[in-house]
């Protein structure tokens, strides 16, 4: 994979970070093979592990086994993209207003001069912000 461009390698990075949020939301890789004919436990383990790049195509299959959008996006945030289910209709603008204001007061939160960074983010603040900014960007994604 050295000949991939930096996005690429950045993609695939994000592929196995995918995969480890996957497994803490009960998405194992057993989990997921078992949910798709075109999931193979040892063709999901290549990707959790980073070996192989996913094909465009293993993101729809992701989906309908039930990785959530947001987590899906991480493998497409290097080049700029985000994963968003098809609905019907408009889109839920609450679930976007929602999810927006819950990652902006997490980062009010850690911005505030008695979190334990002060007014800097650190790390563990980082790792609360991330999920919510995740949620919020697929959330609006699918109210556009």
């Amino acid at each position: 994979m050295a000949n991939l461009s930096l996005p690429a390698r950045d993609s695939v990075a994000a592929q196995r970070e995918l995969f480890r949020v996957a497994a803490t939301k009960g998405l194992t890789l057993k989990v997921l093979s078992t949910r798709d004919v075109h999931l193979s436990y040892s063709t999901i383990k290549g990707w959790a592990t980073g070996e192989t790049a996913m094909p465009a195509w293993a993101i729809g299959a992701l989906g309908e086994a039930g990785v959530p959008d947001d987590l899906l996006s991480l493998v497409t945030q290097p080049f700029g993209r985000s994963v968003v289910s098809d609905e019907e209709g408009d889109g839920d603008l609450d679930d976007a207003a929602i999810a927006a204001s819950d990652f902006a007061c997490e980062v009010a939160r850690a911005r505030h001069p008695n979190s334990p960074g002060g007014i800097a983010i650190v790390p563990q603040e980082k790792s609360m912000i991330e999920p919510k900014r995740r949620a919020a960007c697929a959330a609006i994604q699918r109210a556009a």
